[in-house]
């Protein structure tokens, strides 16, 4: 496996890359956007921890020069003992507001993952913190697989959806932390959300329109039959 702190940038594009932030660049950066964006600090709050504590890689998306989002991931180099993984964890995605609703975090997650599983890794997982996190995890295809213990939804995806990993248990390693853990169907979500304090408790119907938009990038149903995908 080639260590991901190897990565320096990723070129999408002529006009597109992906810069690896050094923490101390990171650190600025948190700092400006804290200042900047106060309600979204329950997303950027321990934006520094990621880094120092959780020793996250940090990643930002730069278009025409422009930082324009941000991702920090830690990337575990061994497979858990029952044969799931390694993961990546994805700690953080922010995109800053006058940038939103450009798919740019996407784009960023998106072309970070794919070098990791090129690399040799083979699941990502997340939580979704607030309905904001629950779009982006939603829109990049992740897979839900309940609530934990504070409220919140845990994801745990492969990186391959083609090629999905099975390990031993049935259930991904970290998902386990779920109360019963399984695939949530579209119905199952509406229901979490719509009665969850975390996520604000959006209007049911808004939930199906938003499902039936962005329809779910796997199917529950086939964890019945043992499988996962």
């Amino acid at each position: 496996m080639t260590n991901m702190e190897s990565i320096s940038q990723i070129v999408l594009n002529a006009n597109t890359r992906v810069v690896r932030l050094l923490e101390s660049e990171w650190s600025v950066w948190g700092k400006n956007i804290r200042r900047t964006d106060p309600e979204f600090r329950y997303v950027t709050s321990n934006w520094d921890l990621y880094s120092s504590r959780f020793r996250a890689l940090c990643f930002g998306l730069e278009v025409d020069r422009q930082m324009v989002s941000f991702v920090a991931t830690s990337f575990n180099k061994k497979p858990k003992p029952d044969g799931w993984g390694p993961y990546a964890n994805n700690y953080l995605a922010y995109t800053p507001p006058k940038y939103r609703g450009n798919g740019y975090v996407i784009t960023l997650n998106a072309a970070v993952e794919k070098q990791a599983l090129h690399f040799g890794w083979k699941r990502s997982t997340s939580l979704a913190a607030g309905f904001t996190g629950f779009l982006y995890q939603l829109k990049a295809g992740r897979t839900f697989w309940g609530l934990t213990l504070n409220d919140e939804l845990r994801t745990d995806t492969p990186l391959d959806p083609a090629n999905p990993q099975v390990g031993l248990g049935g259930v991904p390693y970290n998902a386990r932390v779920c109360l019963q853990p399984h695939p949530l169907s579209a119905s199952e979500l509406i229901d979490i959300l719509s009665a969850s304090t975390v996520y604000g408790h959006p209007a049911r119907k808004d939930l199906k329109q938003l499902l039936e938009r962005h329809p779910l990038a796997y199917d529950p149903t086939t964890y019945k039959r043992n499988t996962l995908f």
